[in-house]
């Protein structure tokens, strides 16, 4: 998919501006058509403009991960959250906006609406592989199931302590 700038008349004859993400510009122009404005011009965004595209794609890709501290600090949250009963997306809520670590409450957020859309929150997690690793995204997967989700969380606690432990241990 590419970047097309466009300029269009509306019904009014108003003239109108826009970028647009396709696959050539024949999509763009049957789009446009397809909303009731008159393509008038139709050209790839240039150069500059695609690299300025892929270096935002860069800067999320290489941006700091979330620290297994962050991690542990989550789950014992959601542990004593699904524990009191409280309903996993206002919980989740909660976690994102209270957050230190940017990039776990931008990730949250994102979990919330997978949820909204109907995904189980093992599958959100799934979506985010360089935060939760494939045993966080498991556990989760059978406390949902077994409808034991805090006991997941407790498991998934001492599974990272002990991950941060080991960690030290190589480093010292």
């Amino acid at each position: 998919m590419s970047l097309f700038e466009y300029r269009v008349r509306n019904a009014a004859g108003e003239l109108q501006t826009g970028v647009m993400e396709a696959s050539n510009d024949e999509s763009v122009a049957a789009e446009l058509l397809d909303s009731g404005l008159t393509p008038i011009a139709i050209q790839p965004v240039k150069a500059r403009g695609a690299l300025k595209l892929d270096l935002q794609v860069v800067r999320t890709w290489f941006r700091a991960s979330v620290d297994i501290d962050a991690l542990i600090i989550f789950s014992r949250q959601m542990y004593s959250l699904t524990r009191a009963g409280i309903p996993m997306i206002r919980a989740l809520n909660g976690l994102a906006d209270s957050t230190v670590n940017e990039l776990l409450a931008e990730t949250i957020r994102d979990l919330v609406k997978l949820l909204e859309s109907g995904r189980s929150l093992a599958n959100a997690m799934r979506e985010h592989p360089r935060i939760f690793s494939d045993i966080f995204v498991a556990l989760i997967h059978v406390g949902e199931n077994s409808g034991r989700l805090d006991e997941s969380f407790m498991q998934i606690v001492h599974y990272l302590e002990l991950e941060r432990e080991t960690r030290k241990r190589v480093k010292s």
